[in-house]
């Protein structure tokens, strides 16, 4: 929804003839999904939409309080990343609002395990551009025992993680708010098809990074 979102914004202020700035296009989309729509969804989506490329966000205390520091991975090393990446569908549809407005009731409740995932950025961010991949997808599955303390699991996603760590992932959480939706795995290349093959039934998704966010492909003054 929120690439949705970001892109339908950027053509409406293509087609009235205005450059958005990428932070515009993100602040923007946060209003309306979060004002106008009324969605219960938090600001990270928007920004990656709109900025593109492999970041690091740091959030303040206002939405509109927020900077992006570019992880400075070289070509190689960054194609080298993606090599280890895998991306499943886990054929769950849900309404990401509704969980996620479950979870945001009980930050106060869940402050000890918010505060321990924040202090895994940096460390990821370290993990990274030491191109210690490996490291970085123990650390992924550290953080999915944290998040999955949040609520963001369920019976079936939990059949679909264990089949995958079997397999010989070295971490595996699902993307978003939880219960559903996309799953990234890390995995060693040689590791793959193994993988594959446990998660036989569900759709694979090939992906790639995208440096540069949302774009204007195509305009005709007609």
């Amino acid at each position: 929804s929120a690439a949705f979102t970001v892109g339908l914004l950027h053509s409406l202020h293509a087609i009235k003839s205005e450059m958005a700035s990428k932070r515009t296009l993100a602040l923007e989309a946060m209003e309306v999904d979060q004002d106008i729509v009324k969605e219960t969804v938090g600001c990270q989506d928007f920004i990656a939409a709109s900025f593109g490329g492999l970041n690091r966000m740091d959030f303040g205390g206002d939405r509109a309080d927020f900077t992006v520091t570019p992880i400075p991975l070289d070509k190689d090393r960054l194609k080298e990343f993606g090599q280890y990446q895998m991306l499943f569908f886990t054929g769950i549809s849900r309404h990401a609002s509704e969980i996620a407005a479950k979870q945001v009731a009980k930050i106060g409740e869940n402050g000890t395990i918010l505060e321990l995932m924040a202090a895994m950025v940096t460390v990821g961010q370290e993990l990274l551009m030491a191109g210690r991949f490996c490291d970085f997808g123990l650390l992924l599955e550290d953080a999915w025992r944290l998040k999955r303390c949040l609520g963001a699991s369920n019976g079936k996603v939990d059949t679909i993680h264990d089949a995958t760590m079997r397999a010989g992932a070295l971490g595996a959480k699902i993307l978003g708010a939880g219960e559903g939706g996309f799953m990234l795995v890390l995995a060693e290349p040689e590791k793959q098809t193994e993988i594959r093959a446990a998660l036989r039934d569900l759709l694979y998704v090939p992906f790639e990074f995208e440096a540069q966010g949302s774009q204007i492909v195509y305009y005709s003054e007609d």
